[in-house]
């Protein structure tokens, strides 16, 4: 388990054998966004960036933000220590920065197609979006290798739909949905599974708030 303390320190909680949990402060970390099965969590370092904390060898991998990249926070880890966050971005000269939607990657993969992604900060951000947001990916397969991304994005950096990235490709939810409620809009995708059902929120034809539940389609 992974989180913060009431001091504000980042902590995460291990189990042992009999059940019961041992508390052990992350060095140098504000919160614990995220853990994996393998126990690497993932911190905001501070406010500029980012830190994966190995909680069996008790070390420690800053995760240093690419220049023009500000504020912001992890949201996920998959088992391959893959991670989706959301941080601010603010052009040398620009007046105010806007979110992007990021992954961050151990290794290079480069994909069937020649698309090829870093070791390190991706963005993912739609070409000519001003913001977007990356909640929670799925873990990488043979035929995936780069994890499928859920999130939000948004054109004019105010009203927007939920997003969904394969191959680094962002796709808008509400048009690959069919039945949803006239009016209604996806607005945010907060989770994805490995069997690739999405979990988010929408708003209704009378601006209401409510959850929803995408199955994918065979």
């Amino acid at each position: 388990v992974g989180g913060m303390t009431a001091t504000g320190g980042a902590c995460v909680w291990i189990r042992n054998a009999k059940g019961a949990y041992t508390a052990v402060q992350v060095p140098g970390a504000g919160n614990v966004f995220s853990i994996n099965d393998n126990r690497i969590a993932a911190c905001r370092q501070d406010t500029a960036s980012m830190l994966l904390y190995d909680a069996i060898a008790h070390t420690s991998t800053s995760l240093p933000l690419p220049a023009g990249f500000t504020g912001g926070s992890p949201s996920h880890i998959n088992n391959s220590n893959q991670v989706s966050a959301t941080f601010g971005y603010q052009p040398a000269g620009a007046p105010r920065g806007y979110n992007h939607s990021l992954v961050w990657l151990p290794t290079s993969v480069t994909l069937s197609s020649g698309a090829a992604f870093v070791a390190g900060y991706n963005d993912l951000t739609p070409a000519g979006f001003l913001a977007a947001g990356a909640t929670c990916l799925t873990n990488p397969t043979a035929s995936l290798p780069l994890p499928t991304v859920v999130g939000w994005a948004s054109a004019d950096g105010q009203t927007g739909g939920a997003y969904v990235w394969v191959d680094g490709v962002g796709y808008d939810l509400n048009t690959l949905t069919s039945g949803l409620p006239a009016g209604s809009n996806l607005s945010t995708a907060y989770g994805i599974n490995d069997a690739g059902q999405i979990v988010g929120e929408y708003r209704d034809s009378a601006g209401a708030t409510r959850a929803f539940l995408l199955n994918p389609v065979p």
